[in-house]
């Protein structure tokens, strides 16, 4: 499982002294964006319930990516 393996792979650099940054666990403070509610509820409505792809899928990662390469170099 990729994720399991990326938090083996944090936790052995941990051990070794490596200053790692988790962003595994976590509650969020604020609510979710109106528009990402809306756009859960019309998925909910049109019946597109299921899983993605195990690693996300590939569009919104790179928007994400695109979207920091922007804003943080």
């Amino acid at each position: 499982f990729h994720a399991m393996d990326i938090l083996a792979e944090a936790n052995r650099l941990k051990a070794k002294g490596v200053p790692v940054v988790s962003m595994a666990v976590g509650q969020p403070s604020d609510p979710a964006p109106t528009g990402v509610r809306q756009a859960a509820t019309n998925a909910l409505k049109m019946g597109r319930i299921g899983y993605t792809d195990a690693l996300g899928l590939a569009g919104l990662r790179e928007a994400i990516a695109q979207h920091y390469a922007d804003h943080y170099g």
